[in-house]
């Protein structure tokens, strides 16, 4: 990861073996975090603190290929959203009660 405007390098991240590439990457509003979803069959999202240069979540995203990530727009909020070929999900990391993620719904099923 660099400054396009410096060009300054600003940290170095790797997937774990498997991963097969990279099929989104997401910068939070704060700059101070970085997702990053894997090509892997179980499509793993992987959480950075960029300044720490630090992984702070590694987890199984979804079996269908994920195709975009969105951080939220609060400074320094951990939520984020994952949206694939046939669900989008919203992520809590910080979530006290360990439930991680809430799946969304759109279509004839949306209220």
């Amino acid at each position: 990861m660099w400054d396009s405007e410096t060009c300054e390098s600003k940290g170095t991240f790797k997937l774990k073996e498997g991963s097969r590439g990279v099929a989104a990457v997401s910068i939070s509003p704060c700059l101070r975090y970085i997702a990053c979803i894997d090509l892997h069959n179980d499509h793993h999202i992987v959480i950075y603190n960029i300044k720490r240069n630090k992984q702070l979540l590694y987890i199984d995203g979804s079996k269908d290929k994920i195709l975009h990530c969105a951080w939220s727009k609060k400074p320094d909020d951990l939520r984020f959203c994952t949206v694939g070929l046939r669900e989008f999900k919203f992520w809590n990391p910080a979530d006290a009660t360990k439930r991680l993620s809430t799946k969304g719904t759109f279509g004839t099923k949306a209220k």
